[in-house]
Parts: C-alpha cells; sequence; structure tokens
C-alpha cells in the first residue's frame, strides 16, 4: 500500500487550519474553528500546456497573456459565482488572500512547465517572503499578475510575484518553488 501511496501523483499543496484563529473583539472569521479547508492545484509539468480538462476546482489561471525567458503574465477573472466567496466575506465578497498568493503560485507553474528543461514533479511552496496586501479583488474584476524568475538551481526556482487590480497593486511578494520530495 505505502508503494501504491507513492506512484499516486500528488494533488495537494495547502492544507489551512483554522484551529487556532484569535478571538478578539475586533478579529472577524467566517469558518468554524475546527474548520479544515484543502486547496488543491492541477498538476501542471511536462512542458505542455496544463491539462485543464482534467484540473481540479482551483485552476486559478484564466488565461496566460505574456511570456518571456524570465517572467510571464496572467490573469484571473473573479467571478461572483466561485464558491469560496459566499463566505468570505457574506454579504462583502473579497478574493481570500491565500488564493490571491495561489494565483500568483500557479502562473510561476506555468511558467516552470514551459521551460526548456520543465521539472517533472510537482511543484510546491517551499519559501514566502515579503507578501504584501494592498488591495481586495472583488467579484467583476480581475486580477493581473506576473511573475518574474529571480533564480533558479536545477528545478528550484525563487519568483517576485505582483498582482494588480486596475494598475493598482493588490498583492505582491516573494516565494520559491520546489519539487515535491518523494
Amino acid at each position: 500500500m505505502e508503494a501504491e501511496a507513492r506512484r499516486r501523483p500528488a494533488r495537494l499543496l495547502i492544507i489551512v487550519i483554522r484551529a487556532g484563529w484569535p478571538r478578539k473583539p475586533h478579529s472577524v472569521c467566517p469558518y468554524s474553528p475546527s474548520a479544515i479547508h484543502f486547496l488543491a492545484y492541477p498538476p501542471v509539468f511536462g512542458g505542455g500546456p496544463s491539462n485543464r480538462g482534467n484540473a481540479l476546482k482551483f485552476d486559478l489561471i484564466d488565461r496566460v497573456t505574456q511570456r518571456d525567458e524570465s517572467s510571464l503574465s496572467a490573469v484571473k477573472n473573479v467571478s461572483a459565482a466561485e464558491e469560496y466567496l459566499g463566505d468570505h466575506f457574506p454579504g462583502f465578497p473579497i478574493l481570500p488572500g491565500v488564493m490571491m498568493l495561489e494565483t500568483l503560485v500557479q502562473a510561476a507553474r506555468h511558467f516552470a512547465a514551459g521551460s526548456e528543461d520543465p521539472p517533472t514533479k510537482p511543484l510546491v511552496i517551499s519559501a514566502v517572503r515579503n507578501v504584501k496586501y494592498a488591495g481586495m479583488v472583488r467579484p467583476g474584476e480581475t486580477l493581473d499578475v506576473t511573475v518574474t524568475l529571480r533564480k533558479r538551481e536545477g528545478h528550484a526556482y525563487d519568483f517576485q510575484g505582483v498582482g494588480k487590480v486596475n494598475e493598482q497593486v493588490a498583492v505582491q511578494g516573494r516565494f520559491s518553488l520546489e519539487p515535491i520530495a518523494g
């Protein structure tokens, strides 16, 4: 059974556990204290385009708009029909910050998949640095993301990413991706 588990492709990216949410009068959390949320990503490897027909639920990149040897630009159109917006926040839906970051990460995976020597294993986040959220993304708006390769060592990548809405920065930061161990 253990050998069978190793052969299955890894699809889990982030586990967000909200069990220790601060209970201060000014904090608002729409999740129950014991809620566990799994965010999955589609495998984007092998040098070819992503397999959108088999994509999992949270394929956030709607379209790649530009690519060169060191950067990739893409768009995420935020729709009111996206199920996670119903809880974040009721009556005032905004794209969660973790989904903004995930949009940057998925754009970086698209960049890596289109490189001359694409990774053969799924890329996962190994570090996130200096992430700043400067604006909200509401339904009907478009998050334009650009990821720029800062450094590559083998199949480990270091990116700078920025996401803008109407030319105003909504999210920016640095992050690193490397192949999943195993």
